[in-house]
């Protein structure tokens, strides 16, 4: 009934219903439905389903990538998605580097969690601090902090928002008591009297 009302979300959720109750070929027409309607998450299902070729859905990866496009500007998993697409030929096309470049970035600026890891893999290794910098910040992560600290110890010049921020962050964390924060909190606070910006 809210299908027929017009309710945008309704494929999707009845979608997922009928996926979870093992109806495959259903979930991918109320999918293809709600993709057609121009629900965002309906897209995004329909496109992992042309990705992978599930169900009743022939692989396409051209259709995947269309959809995974549509539903790019909704969310990040999308974007990620068209990124790995994009990566890579397919019977259509050629691999478009730049798109692909264009829709990991913007995973990554969305939050995506492995488009950062992407993002800032190359920055490190290649020790551009300016720009590794903000991205171990966004992921708040015990890896990504842990090597702030470290950077800020070492002396690496870093932009006064970008220590105002790791020290807000390495505050947050130690005062909700996750786990080693109060000691990168210690060491930051050293690095801070080593730099002579207390």
């Amino acid at each position: 009934r809210a299908r027929v009302g017009g309710e945008l979300e309704a494929s999707y959720y009845k979608g997922l219903l009928e996926r979870d109750l093992g109806n495959g070929s259903v979930a991918a027409t109320l999918f293809r439905e709600g993709a057609l309607a121009g629900d965002p998450n309906a897209m995004q299902e329909f496109a992992a389903l042309c990705q992978h070729g599930l169900g009743s859905v022939v692989r396409d990866l051209d259709q995947a990538t269309f959809w995974f496009e549509k539903a790019a500007d909704f969310t990040s998993e999308a974007m990620y998605q068209a990124h790995m697409l994009y990566s890579q030929p397919t019977e259509n096309r050629a691999a478009d580097e730049a798109a692909a470049d264009l829709y990991l970035e913007r995973a990554a600026r969305m939050g995506h969690h492995e488009a950062m890891i992407k993002m800032l893999k190359p920055l490190v290794r290649e020790e551009r601090w300016e720009q590794a910098i903000p991205w171990l910040l966004r992921m708040e992560s015990k890896k990504s902090m842990t090597m702030f600290v470290k950077l800020y110890r070492e002396g690496v010049a870093m932009r006064p928002f970008s220590v105002f921020r790791g020290r807000q962050i390495l505050e947050g964390l130690a005062s909700n008591g996750f786990g080693d924060a109060e000691r990168l909190l210690a060491e930051f606070y050293k690095g801070t009297e080593a730099r002579g910006e207390l």
